[in-house]
């Protein structure tokens, strides 16, 4: 929330009812509306969508699943929000007209995808522990 106090990372001007009335900030920033814009809490939108993934993972982890599907899980939603989020922000866009977070999570869920496609056609073997044995010849150890 106080990227909205000191208008770091502010949301597109917006007629929403629940708009941010920007007050002016600590230090001019490209993209800074003008003071008495009513834009969007985009701080507020990434901490309900934190909330709840927090939530939707405590109900996940109950149940016994795969190795890294928590996170996996995590990450996907979290950089699917971030990358949403993004296009309502003013921040500077880089390549292809999105941000630098954007960017960055597009490259997060491409690398979990493509780590849950190769899980799946990985043979389940493969993620077994085989467990520690002793030596065919365990007297002969000293």
């Amino acid at each position: 929330m106080s990227d909205l106090i000191i208008g770091d990372h502010l949301g597109k001007p917006t007629t929403l009812p629940w708009g941010f009335r920007f007050a002016g900030g600590i230090h001019p920033l490209d993209g800074v509306p003008p003071i008495g814009t009513v834009v969007h809490p985009v701080a507020l939108y990434d901490l309900i969508i934190t909330s709840v993934v927090l939530l939707v993972l405590i109900g996940f982890m109950r149940k016994r699943r795969a190795p890294g599907s928590t996170i996996a899980l995590f990450t996907l939603w979290y950089a699917g929000s971030r990358v949403f989020t993004d296009f309502l922000r003013t921040d500077p866009r880089r390549l292809f007209g999105l941000t630098g977070s954007q960017l960055t999570s597009m490259v997060a869920i491409a690398v979990v995808v493509a780590a849950l496609l190769w899980r799946r056609a990985t043979p389940r073997s493969w993620f077994q522990r085989s467990p520690l044995r002793a030596p065919a010849n365990a007297g002969d150890c000293v």
